[in-house]
């Protein structure tokens, strides 16, 4: 991944290059998953079980590993792939490789890390309004959202308006360095947050944190960057279009913002209390 503050990152991306190519690419294809999937599941299986005991096929790795993953993840240039394989391994597996018996070790878990399973979510909100709250945040979007800011950069450096690049106007070259720092600053939030768990610690508030302003972020960078590429922008060919549409699940998609914020003010004991029925 771009940024060595993760010390895993190098190790994983050497293992992503030597798995998938160096130019290992998606592109919007209608023979997509027959040319440039499916030939390579088979491959994929080994990169994404690092966290899980060797006993059911997994490394015994500690999270820092997935956090790495999930970042090389996101230089895929299709949502929905790193979106898939992260249902799989972050968010249907890890309940059932915490608190499953032997049993349902060896009959689910045993096959959805060597690929022979599919895990799913059963989710139900009949009367709800909002998602269930999942601590199982999809942080690829971390990385595809400094890739955003890097494809934008480079087309704006190109396209011209009252004959200078668009990018040299001040607006638009402070407001990338604003969103840059963004996100690095979500980069801190989540190293920190992933130290600390790895230690044993709660971080339920941090999590939120973090998946609060994974989502605001997200619609930050799409909505700048888009505005950037002009009518460019609205089409399908372009990453900054597919990630203007797709990155708004991030803030209902594992717990809404509404419930980050709930959780948050709980750990900040600022909730209302309940009136004292004496």
């Amino acid at each position: 991944a771009k940024h060595s503050e993760n010390p895993r990152g190098n190790l994983v991306q050497s293992a992503f290059h030597q798995t998938l190519g160096d130019e290992f690419t998606f592109q919007q294809d209608n023979n997509l998953k027959h040319k440039e999937i499916n030939p390579y599941v088979d491959q994929w299986v080994g990169v994404c079980v690092y966290v899980y005991c060797a006993e059911y096929g997994g490394l015994g790795l500690d999270f820092s590993y997935s956090i790495a993953v999930s970042e090389e993840l996101g230089n895929i240039r299709c949502g929905g792939i790193p979106m898939a394989i992260g249902v799989q391994t972050d968010m249907a597996t890890p309940a059932l490789a915490r608190f499953g018996s032997e049993e349902l070790k060896k009959e689910f878990l045993l096959p959805s890390i060597t690929g022979d399973k599919v895990a799913c979510l059963g989710v139900s909100e009949v009367g709800a309004g909002s998602d269930v709250a999942i601590c199982g945040e999809c942080f690829f979007t971390v990385t595809m959202r400094d890739n955003i800011i890097q494809d934008t950069i480079q087309y704006t450096r190109q396209r011209k308006i009252f004959k200078m690049s668009v990018l040299y106007h001040q607006s638009v070259h402070v407001r990338l360095a604003e969103l840059e720092t963004e996100i690095e600053l979500l980069h801190s939030l989540l190293y920190r947050s992933t130290a600390l768990y790895i230690k044993g610690n709660d971080v339920t508030k941090l999590a939120s944190m973090a998946k609060l302003k994974a989502g605001h972020l997200s619609r930050e960078v799409g909505d700048s960057c888009l505005q950037y590429w002009g009518g460019m922008g609205f089409s399908s060919d372009v990453l900054v279009s597919r990630f203007y549409r797709g990155a708004r699940l991030l803030s209902i998609g594992g717990g809404a913002d509404e419930v980050m914020l709930s959780i948050i003010c709980k750990y900040m004991d600022t909730l209302p209390k309940a009136p004292d029925k004496n």
